[in-house]
């Protein structure tokens, strides 16, 4: 799989929510956004894996 860069841009509001959720939870705020976003792209499908997945239920039926 190819690296990609992620940016994400989080409005003045939600910068507050996020140091509000990382305070009660007691985490930097940096690592409750960095956990979110590896959740969220473990949840996204590339075509890459698309692909691989193809080739090995073909293999297995052969």
């Amino acid at each position: 799989m190819n690296k990609v860069e992620q940016k994400v841009y989080i409005t003045p509001e939600n910068k507050e929510k996020i140091k509000r959720i990382a305070d009660a939870r007691k985490v930097s705020s940096s690592t409750l956004v960095r956990h979110w976003l590896e959740n969220y792209l473990d949840i996204l499908v590339f075509p890459e894996d698309e692909q691989r997945s193809a080739e090995n239920v073909q293999q297995e039926n052969e």
